[in-house]
């Protein structure tokens, strides 16, 4: 994969599949130090605290402002660093990371802008680790390459 500098997407693939990565966490790093560097108090965050987990920035316009916002995407990645009490939070910890994937035509499905952490789970299902994301990754680019590759075929009169 190859970054796109001036892409409305994150990454693309070589074969042209389009991807776009979100990330949250019920934590920041800037929420655990105050004035001067010194530390400020934090509590372990409770299960109230996941309605407030949202993923934003899903659609967006093209360079003319008349144009509505659209997915622009073939594929979502979704990561949430899910670890609840600050003393263990480690955003380098791999294991402390929960990875959802959503095709374009799901995220359609939603329609807004913005997901959720609750809603994802829903229409995502069970949490992949980032071995399983790797791997997972790579059958559905494979999977939206060979849509495309029909449909190009079917367009092209062939």
């Amino acid at each position: 994969m190859q970054l796109q500098k001036h892409s409305p997407t994150d990454f693309v693939t070589e074969t042209g599949v389009r991807i776009e990565v979100k990330s949250s966490s019920y934590w920041q790093s800037w929420k655990f130090w105050g004035d001067g560097g010194k530390p400020k108090p934090v509590r372990v965050v409770g299960n109230t605290e996941e309605r407030r987990i949202t993923f934003a920035g899903l659609k967006i316009r093209d360079n003319t402002s008349a144009s509505l916002p659209e997915y622009r995407s073939d594929l979502y990645v979704f990561a949430f660093q899910a670890q609840r009490d600050p003393r263990l939070w480690n955003a380098l910890d791999l294991r402390q990371w929960e990875f959802y994937m959503l095709t374009r035509a799901e995220m359609e499905t939603i329609g807004s802008g913005s997901v959720s952490l609750i809603t994802l789970r829903r229409k995502a299902g069970a949490p992949m680790t980032a071995s399983e994301l790797g791997v997972r990754g790579r059958e559905m680019i494979a999977e939206i390459t060979e849509h495309k590759n029909a449909a190009s075929a079917t367009a092209a009169g062939g």
